[in-house]
């Protein structure tokens, strides 16, 4: 539950000066919940009765949040049978529109948030550690920021341990970004948008080479 993530990020942190609030630490924990879901977003799975060729979104769909994973129909094929469709927003909201008109309900997959209160938690257990890593990073930062933009002290000797403490907790926050995606098994290169520069070979209207790209 919350409290078990809460305890274990303060003891990743170590912030025994006290420069952080519960406030910032549960905001961190908050945003690193959004991450995890981004990752390893939790499944979701409903029947939906259709309407002609639209379907209704889920009960627990979250609009801005969840995507459409798949579309069942009929239900309880082996193996399942699918049925194409994608959202389409119309003047009554947002909903599925599909390929036909199904004569009976459409099981719909679907990805959702996770939850994490002091009553639920959906994050399995073995990722736990892997979320509140990601939290602490985020709080290693906001630390390394105030200890490298802390000039209230006039004594070099301060201002030097001020600029130790910056670099320790940038490194702590790059080491527990690593540890989570190491967990989860993510490669940040690939994650990265890519791009390419492609030279098509192409005649001119009498099938010669162009004058700048000769025939591949």
């Amino acid at each position: 539950m919350l409290s078990d993530y809460q305890g274990l990020v303060d003891r990743l942190v170590r912030d025994d000066a006290g420069k952080l609030t519960a406030a910032d630490r549960d905001e961190a924990i908050g945003l690193a919940l959004i991450r995890y879901g981004q990752a390893r977003p939790r499944q979701g799975v409903a029947d939906v009765a259709p309407t002609g060729d639209t379907l209704p979104l889920p009960a627990g769909w979250v609009v801005g949040s969840s995507t459409l994973a798949g579309l069942e129909y009929p239900i309880g094929q082996v193996p399942p049978a699918s049925i194409p469709g994608e959202l389409y927003l119309g003047p009554d909201g947002l909903v599925v529109m599909l390929a036909g008109r199904p004569a009976g309900p459409v099981r719909v997959r679907y990805t959702l948030q996770h939850a994490l209160s002091a009553t639920e938690d959906t994050i399995p257990p073995a990722d736990r550690e892997a979320v509140a890593k990601y939290a602490a990073a985020l709080l290693c930062e906001q630390l390394a920021s105030f200890y490298a933009s802390d000039t209230d002290s006039t004594i070099s000797a301060d201002r030097s341990f001020g600029q130790t403490r910056s670099q320790a907790f940038a490194a702590r926050a790059r080491e527990y970004r690593k540890q989570f995606q190491a967990a989860l098994g993510i490669d940040e290169k690939t994650a990265a948008p890519a791009g390419a520069v492609v030279q098509i070979q192409t005649t001119d209207s009498r099938g010669r080479s162009r004058m700048f790209h000769g025939r591949g």
